[in-house]
């Protein structure tokens, strides 16, 4: 992600309601080059299987990055 704000952190895909963020200290930073920040996601499969959710950023910069998160 380019320096900038995260306005807002979300889950999305096939099966993002298995995934919850529990913890999020992005919202509402702005990030210089280098810095960092923490998102902690929560698994709860429900069933057996593959399950896939993408971990979207939404910044001021109007850039939206995903990141995958999958759990075989």
């Amino acid at each position: 992600l380019s320096p900038g704000e995260i306005l807002q952190t979300q889950l999305d895909g096939p099966d993002a309601a298995r995934f919850t963020v529990v913890d999020d200290a992005c919202a509402g930073e702005t990030l210089a080059p280098g810095q960092a920040c923490a998102i902690s996601v929560r698994f709860s499969p429900g069933t057996t299987g593959a399950k896939t959710a993408v971990l979207e950023l939404d910044g001021s910069i109007n850039e939206q990055h995903g990141l995958t998160i999958r759990e075989d």
